[in-house]
């Protein structure tokens, strides 16, 4: 019973100390920053997998909606996904660089133009037909695209 006695005293005692209520000020933070980080996904394959199937999805509502990018078929848009995805693979540590700043966000968005247009380049059922604007509004849109379709998901899953 002293032991306990002593113990209740001890807490607060150290409860008012400024070291202590310093300490309990930083395990707050830190669980209010635990509950707030991002969750790495365990499963990264079902993740790429997803994430494949969205862009090819981005792709084909591409075609459907503008008339001068043209994709012969579901699978031409498949095909279009895994090559723009490699190609924002490699990509991506120099847009993430680009885009600490509003000033280089422009360049990024270069970036990703000519990974939209090496896209057309190298598969053959893939075409944009109205050159630089084209793949102007086309590069703007799947992205616009693929971020709606990625928000509808996670609301769904």
């Amino acid at each position: 019973m002293d032991l306990m006695l002593n113990s209740q005293v001890m807490t607060f005692l150290l409860s008012d100390h400024p070291i202590a209520v310093l300490a309990q000020a930083g395990a707050k933070a830190g669980a209010k920053a635990a509950a707030k980080a991002p969750v790495k996904s365990p499963n990264w394959i079902l993740t790429a997998l997803v994430t494949l199937v969205v862009t090819a999805i981005a792709f084909y509502i591409l075609s459907l909606v503008f008339p001068f990018i043209e994709i012969d078929s579901p699978v031409t848009a498949l095909i279009c996904a895994v090559v723009f995805g490699a190609l924002n693979i490699i990509s991506q540590p120099l847009e993430n660089l680009l885009n600490i700043t509003w000033i280089l966000a422009p360049i990024a968005l270069l970036i990703n133009m000519a990974t939209f247009w090496i896209t057309d380049l190298v598969i053959a059922g893939f075409r944009i037909t109205n050159g630089i604007i084209g793949i102007l509004v086309g590069s703007v849109a799947l992205t616009i695209i693929q971020i709606i379709l990625k928000y509808v998901i996670n609301v769904i899953f």
